[in-house]
């Protein structure tokens, strides 16, 4: 199920990332890239609940942060006489237009009195509708998040996580995943599943266990180490669903999925602020410098990225590790701001 689908319009409206596409705000593009390929999408299915949303945006736009109660109630008085002593005017026939802007379709009276009463709601119970919670880490930051129903995660470098600030005990718990994180999901005494999403549309479903989750752009991963999981992936390339047990790891490359035994402590050793390996090739170690540090590796000998790597560093001292692996292997680095460049000294 893709993110958002299932959101009414009052729940569209309170998402931030859909009220920075609407206003158009500076420095949000992410945002508005995103609500224009979702609308794009899904326009078909959920133009009742786009069109209600714009139309509330519309109308609380130019209200204070914090509304007069009074007066918002004396608008609602106005607006309910209004409605009911003055005629109203035969609508006029218009030609359609094709590709017409959603925010310009004329919406029915009776949208116009729910979004006045949604109004109201705001001012009387402020954080009715659910908010949109986003974690960010830049390169080589690791940050820690506890969710609402006590489960934790732990959010590698360059990774984005999201979620609803509040969960309703009687409802799957799901977040999306950008990037890396390591799961603990607590078990609720009504056994809800927990549920994260992934932008290559990776769907990992439990009820409590321990599991690392990798969505890059190159590769989705996913090492169980305790519990039990099914993975449904869900994209352009295949439909499939995987079961995994504790000490396997699956990983979804185009449309092959490879499942092999590993020891998750090499996988998670990150997340301790460590990175080990564990006769790890090369080619994987220049992926972690990339997606998790920004750092370009260069490596015009393509058959070095065969070599194979065993050993620990700090995982905040990079340094350290390119340093070894030019010691190990007779390699020659060549450094140039955030770019490095390596090759063998023979």
């Amino acid at each position: 199920m893709e993110k958002y689908t299932d959101y009414s319009a009052e729940q569209l409206a309170s998402l931030e990332s859909f009220q920075n596409w609407f206003l158009k705000r500076k420095g949000v593009d992410d945002d508005v890239l995103f609500w224009e390929a979702w609308i794009t999408r899904n326009r078909a299915e959920k133009e009742t609940e786009i069109s209600e949303a714009i139309a509330m945006l519309t109308m609380i736009q130019g209200r204070d942060p914090e509304p007069d109660m009074q007066a918002a109630l004396r608008s609602w008085e106005n607006f309910t006489k209004k409605l009911y002593t003055e005629p109203m005017e035969t609508p006029k026939v218009v030609s359609p237009q094709r590709h017409r802007p959603l925010w310009h379709s004329l919406l029915p009276v009776s949208i116009a009195a729910s979004v006045l009463i949604l109004l109201i709601t705001l001012c009387i119970v402020p954080g009715l509708f659910p908010r949109e919670i986003k974690h960010e880490t830049a390169f080589g930051e690791i940050q820690s998040v506890t969710l609402p129903d006590n489960s934790t995660v732990t959010l590698n470098s360059n990774s984005t996580l999201t979620y609803d600030e509040h969960w309703d005990t009687a409802q799957e718990r799901h977040v999306w995943l950008k990037g890396e994180a390591f799961f603990s999901v607590v078990p609720t005494a009504s056994d809800q599943k927990f549920v994260v999403h992934t932008d290559n549309g990776l769907s990992v479903e439990v009820l409590g266990t321990e599991f690392n989750v990798t969505d890059r752009e190159t590769r989705t991963r996913v090492v169980l180490n305790s519990g039990k999981i099914r993975l449904a992936l869900k994209n352009e390339h295949m439909d499939q669903q995987v079961m995994m047990m504790p000490g396997e790891l699956v990983e979804f490359k185009d449309t092959t999925i490879i499942k092999r035994i590993v020891n998750p402590a090499v996988f998670n050793s990150w997340k301790c602020k460590e990175l080990k390996f564990d006769n790890t090739k090369l080619e994987e170690v220049v992926w972690i410098l990339q997606e998790n540090y920004g750092i370009e590796v260069e490596i015009p000998d393509q058959s070095l990225l065969e070599k194979m790597v065993s050993g620990s560093v700090p995982s905040n001292n990079t340094n350290l590790l390119i340093e070894g692996l030019a010691e190990s292997f007779d390699l020659d680095i060549e450094w140039t701001r955030n770019h490095v460049k390596i090759t063998s000294r023979h």
